[in-house]
C-alpha cells in the first residue's frame, strides 16, 4: 500500500515567534529566488481566536504556515543529498493496521556516528597537516567546513513553510488581469529559523505586522543560491505606490480567501522531505550509508590497529568494505595514530561518549594528499530562537 505523505506530521503554525534549505521544476508551488530579480510578495492572513497572557480570548491576525523538523542526509551510493521529516514520536499505520512508523527515528539514531566520522577524519587531517600558524588554522577551518557539509546525516533542524502570494511582473510593471488588478501565484516559502526571525523583525521594526504585509525582496546577481539569499535585501511596506493590496483592498480580500482554502497535502511534490517513508526504509538507508563505519567498529573489537578507509580512493586489502568511496575521498597513504576522538556535544543533546579511534601508522613513501578536516570542536547546541518571545503574536 502506498505510503501517505508526511505532511500530516507537520505542525500548523500562525506565529513566527512560536516557530523558532529543493529540486522541484516548472511552475512549482515552491517559492524560489532568481538572480538580479525583484520580487513583491504579500503575506496572506487569517483571523484567529487566541488566549493572551492574561487568559483573555482575543482576535489576532495570523500568517498561514506549517513547521517541521527536517533531517538532511547524504546517499553514499551517488553522493546525492536529501531531506526527510524527523520521525521521532511519529506513529502511523496504513489502512490495514500495519505499522509504518513506530515513533523511533533511524536518522536521529545515526547523528552520533556521523559526528564520530567527522572527528575521525579531522583528527587524521590535523595529524598530517604540516602547515603552521595562520595558514594551518585557515586550512583546517576550511576542511572542517567541508567535512560538515559531507556528513552522512545531520541533526534535524526546524523549518517554517509560509504561504505567500507572489505578484507577477514584466520588467518593473505588474501584470494585470481582466479586472485591472495585479495577477499573483500562491507560493510556499521554506525558511530557516534565522530567516523566520528576520521576517518577523523587518516589519515589526517599522511598525507593521507580518500578516497582511507586503515584502519587497531584491536579490543580487549571485549564482550561488545560499549567497543570493543571504545577500538579499528585504523591505516591508504597505504603501499604495508599492503594495498592490494597499492600492486594491479587494485584492487582499481575494488572496486571503484563496489562501484560507490552501491544501497543504500537495506540497510534497515540491518539498520531497514530506514524502512518506517508513521507519524500516529509513533504517535501511542509514545502515547502508554507515556500512563501512559499522564494519570498522566491529573490527576494532578484535584488532586495535583497524582503520576506517571509506574516504580512501584505493582501499587496501584490509578495507572493511568495498563500497564506492565517499564524496571528498582522496588518497591517504599516511593514517597516523591519532588516538581517540574527543567528546562531541550533539545539537540538542548532552556530551556524547568518547569514540575509540585506533588508527596506527600506515607505511607509505609518498606525500599524503590533504584530507578535509577542521579543528576539534563541539557541534553547536540547537535551541529555539523564539523561546524568549511571547507565546502569541500580537498582530
Amino acid at each position: 500500500m502506498a505510503l501517505k505523505s508526511f505532511i500530516s506530521t507537520a505542525k500548523r503554525v500562525t506565529d513566527v515567534r512560536t516557530f523558532l534549505k529543493d529540486s522541484a521544476k516548472g511552475n512549482s508551488i515552491k517559492y524560489t529566488s532568481e538572480q538580479n530579480k525583484r520580487d513583491v510578495l504579500y503575506v496572506p492572513m487569517i483571523k484567529q481566536q487566541v488566549t493572551d497572557e492574561n487568559g483573555n480570548t482575543v482576535e489576532v491576525n495570523s500568517i498561514i504556515s506549517i513547521e517541521a523538523d527536517i533531517h538532511e542526509w547524504r546517499d553514499s551510493s551517488n553522493n546525492s543529498f536529501h531531506g526527510c521529516v524527523c520521525m521521532k514520536n511519529v506513529v502511523r499505520t496504513d489502512d490495514d493496521g500495519n505499522t509504518i512508523n513506530d515513533g523511533t527515528c533511524p536518522f536521529c539514531d545515526r547523528v552520533n556516528d556521523s559526528w564520530a566520522i567527522y572527528n575521525y577524519r579531522k583528527n587524521i587531517e590535523e595529524a598530517n597537516c604540516k602547515l603552521t600558524g595562520d595558514d594551518r588554522d585557515k586550512f583546517l577551518k576550511e576542511k572542517g567546513s567541508s567535512f560538515r557539509d559531507e556528513m552522512k546525516i545531520k541533526a534535524a533542524k526546524p523549518y517554517m513553510y509560509i504561504l505567500v502570494a507572489k505578484f507577477r511582473t514584466e520588467g518593473n510593471q505588474f501584470v494585470l488581469d481582466d479586472s485591472g488588478m495585479p495577477e499573483y501565484d500562491l507560493k510556499v516559502w521554506k525558511v530557516s529559523a534565522s530567516r523566520a526571525q528576520a521576517l518577523y523583525d523587518i516589519p515589526h521594526n517599522t511598525g507593521l505586522e507580518l500578516p497582511g504585509c507586503t515584502l519587497v525582496i531584491k536579490y543580487p546577481d549571485e549564482a550561488n543560491v545560499m549567497q543570493r539569499a543571504g545577500h538579499a535585501t528585504i523591505t516591508a511596506t504597505n504603501q499604495p505606490t508599492i503594495a498592490p493590496t494597499a492600492k486594491y483592498p479587494a485584492l487582499a480580500d481575494k488572496i486571503n480567501a484563496e489562501a484560507a482554502k490552501f491544501d497543504w497535502e500537495g506540497i510534497s511534490k515540491a518539498f520531497p522531505e514530506f514524502e512518506g517513508m517508513s521507519t524500516a526504509q529509513a533504517k535501511k538507508i542509514m545502515d547502508n550509508s554507515f556500512e563501512q563505519w559499522d564494519s570498522y567498529q566491529k573490527e576494532l573489537e578484535v584488532n586495535k590497529d583497524a582503520k576506517y578507509l571509506e574516504y580512501v580512493v584505493e582501499p587496501v586489502k584490509t578495507a572493511p568494505s568495498t563500497v564506492t568511496p565517499a564524496l571528498g575521498a582522496v588518497p591517504v597513504p599516511n593514517i597516523p595514530n591519532v588516538g581517540q576522538a574527543a567528546n562531541v556535544q550533539m545539537p540538542g543533546q548532552g556530551v556524547q561518549p568518547t569514540v575509540q579511534q585506533a588508527v596506527p601508522q600506515q607505511a607509505a613513501p609518498q606525500q599524503a594528499a590533504p584530507q578535509q578536516a577542521a579543528p576539534q570542536q563541539a557541534a553547536p547546541q540547537q535551541s529555539n530562537p523564539f523561546a524568549n518571545m511571547a507565546p502569541t503574536l500580537n498582530l
